[in-house]
C-alpha cells in the first residue's frame, strides 16, 4: 500500500515535471506543444480507461451471479426465494 502511494506520488510529479524538460529538448519556447502533447496523453489514458471499464463490466455477471445465486439457495431462511429475487 505504501509502495502504491510512493508510485502515485512519483507519476505526479512527473507529471507536472516533464513539460520544462520537453521544451529544452525541442530547443524552443512552443508552449503549445507541451500542450498538444499532454492533451494526446490525457486523451490515449482516458481511452484505454474506457475500454478497459467496458471489458470489465461485461465480465462481472458472469463472476458475480453465481455467487449470489449460490447464497439466495444457501439461505432459504431468509424469506428471499429464487423466483422473487429474480
Amino acid at each position: 500500500m505504501i509502495a502504491g502511494a510512493i508510485q502515485t506520488g512519483f507519476f505526479m510529479w512527473a507529471w507536472y515535471a516533464w513539460q520544462p524538460y520537453f521544451l529544452e529538448l525541442l530547443e524552443r519556447d512552443a508552449v503549445w506543444v507541451a500542450g498538444v502533447v499532454a492533451f494526446l496523453d490525457m486523451a490515449l489514458a482516458v481511452a484505454v480507461m474506457w475500454i478497459m471499464g467496458g471489458h470489465s463490466a461485461s465480465m462481472l455477471p458472469v463472476l458475480f451471479f453465481p455467487v449470489a445465486t449460490s447464497v439466495l439457495y444457501l439461505a432459504p431462511e431468509t424469506g428471499l426465494d429464487r423466483k422473487s429475487v429474480v
